[in-house]
Parts: C-alpha cells; sequence; structure tokens
C-alpha cells in the first residue's frame, strides 16, 4: 500500500508495476499506511484528522475513525 497526496491509498502489484485497487475517501493527503498480514485489509491515516480501515478484495471503506483533531500520521 502507498500514501498518496492526492488523497487517496493505492494498493500497488510490484511485480507488475500497476495500481491494483485505489482506495479513496479521505479530503487530504494520506501520510500513513499499513497493510494487514494477509492483505486482506490496509488502515490509512490522513492530515484529514480520520483513520480509515479497508477492504483490499473490493476496495471498499471499511471502517472510519475520526475522533482525531489533527494529522494521523502513524
Amino acid at each position: 500500500v502507498v500514501a498518496s497526496g492526492d488523497r487517496s491509498v493505492r494498493f500497488y502489484d510490484v511485480e507488475g508495476r500497476r495500481d491494483v485497487k485505489r482506495f479513496v475517501g479521505h479530503t487530504a493527503s494520506v501520510w500513513a499506511v499499513a497493510l494487514s498480514g494477509d492483505a486482506k485489509s490496509a488502515a490509512s491515516g490522513s492530515l484529514d484528522g480520520t483513520a480509515r480501515v479497508w477492504d483490499t478484495q473490493t476496495g471498499l471503506e471499511a471502517g472510519k475513525y475520526a475522533d482525531h483533531t489533527g494529522l494521523v500520521s502513524a
């Protein structure tokens, strides 16, 4: 997974050198990402003050945590 300044998270195929999925929902640049060990979900943190969980198979948001008052960087 790759954090992006364009407000998205990209699930990237390194060998194929292409985006497999693009997760869209943040309203500001994404500063932090993590991938679960089984690669079925990803997490992201953004300047918009939210942390989000993504389903990597569907590309849909699985959870949103909006209690932060600023940048979520880890």
